[in-house]
């Protein structure tokens, strides 16, 4: 994610040069954001189905019990982690570029 970042970093900066603020570039990276999780989200909801069921009828070919499923607590959890681990790994890095380059306009970074 953190080359992807980098690669967009004029995208970042079209922003700011027509006189956006760090705030408004964040804002706009968090909703591409939560579009993009939005729709793994809904892609894998729709697929995790399908792949269950032909698992349990692959499973019931061999023709002895299997134990296959975890407690929903678990699932719960792993799935929340996931889901975190989605939204900032896109955000995190780009806030990151957003303020080294603040601090690189406004001169911060100039040892002299």
């Amino acid at each position: 994610m953190i080359a992807s970042t980098r690669l967009r970093r004029d995208e970042f900066q079209t922003p700011r040069l027509s006189g956006a603020t760090d705030g408004q570039t964040s804002r706009a990276v968090d909703i591409s954001t939560s579009l993009v999780v939005a729709l793994g989200i809904g892609v894998a909801t729709t697929a995790t189905p399908a792949v269950l069921i032909g698992h349990g009828l692959a499973m019931a070919q061999l023709g002895r019990p299997t134990s296959t499923s975890l407690p929903r607590s678990v699932f719960g959890t792993m799935t929340g982690i996931r889901g975190i681990v989605a939204a900032l790994s896109p955000v995190v890095p780009a806030a990151v570029m957003l303020r080294q380059s603040s601090r690189a306009s406004s001169g911060q970074d100039h040892v002299g």
